[in-house]
């Protein structure tokens, strides 16, 4: 699978140049190569190119990965929707869940880690493009979601995650990532965890590393095409 590292090389490549270009460091940047649907040796053959953080859309994937490649000193982030009665397949097992969309899915995952004895670290989803096919809470409710988990102290808030609108208008992507990082340098002032900035895939990853994103969710552009077509967070 030579080709997962040549793909691995030139997508850091391309970080290292735009973040030379607006100066920053792309050693600030997570790379999540989103492994959704492929199989373990995808993985592996990443793994063995020194590529440690790896995405999953779904619970139950994250948690069939986590066995089949145990033992690996890997990072796993949930990137895709998580409803409660699924929290028990990735808490524990995963570095950062992404897509917590709701003030009741926060809660739900505090309680869990309050009864297991366990702490997780979450980001906040964001509408920001207003697309109804789009996960995530409104700009305007980022207060309202933060006022309501305060008390929450098994969850730690790490940052804001956004997935922008499928085009190669790079005017609407701009604003979608701008729109994100401006809520988060707003709020990051009275939670200074609020640090990260999850946004960009496969298609629109420059511009997100050109608006502040210090996470990349790539799948495509590392494994190629995936098995099967659906919509994703990769």
């Amino acid at each position: 699978m030579e080709y997962i590292k040549e793909n691995l090389e030139r997508v850091k490549t391309e970080i290292a140049k735009i973040c030379d270009k607006h100066k920053r460091s792309a050693a600030e940047i997570t790379l999540i190569a989103v492994s959704k649907t492929f199989p373990p040796e995808c993985v592996l053959a990443a793994y063995a190119c020194g590529h440690r953080a790896f995405g999953e859309n779904r619970p139950q994937a994250l948690r069939d990965r986590f066995v089949e490649v145990e033992g690996k000193d890997i990072s796993w982030h949930l990137i895709g929707s998580l409803q409660s009665n699924k929290i028990k397949y990735v808490v524990g097992k995963t570095a950062l869940i992404h897509s917590v969309d709701s003030v009741e899915t926060a809660i739900s995952i505090d309680n869990y880690c309050r009864k297991h004895d366990l702490s997780q670290d979450i980001l906040i989803e964001v509408n920001t493009s207003g697309e109804l096919s789009k996960m995530g809470i409104s700009p305007e409710r980022v207060d309202e979601f933060l006022e309501k988990t305060h008390y929450c102290r098994h969850i730690r808030m790490m940052g804001l995650m956004t997935m922008a609108p499928l085009t190669t208008h790079a005017k609407i992507l701009k604003k979608c990532f701008a729109t994100l990082r401006s809520l988060r340098d707003t709020y990051q002032k009275s939670l200074p965890t609020l640090t990260h900035l999850s946004m960009g895939m496969s298609n629109d990853y420059t511009i997100a590393l050109e608006e502040g994103a210090t996470m990349l969710r790539i799948g495509t552009a590392i494994f190629g095409n995936r098995p099967e077509a659906k919509t994703f967070h990769g």
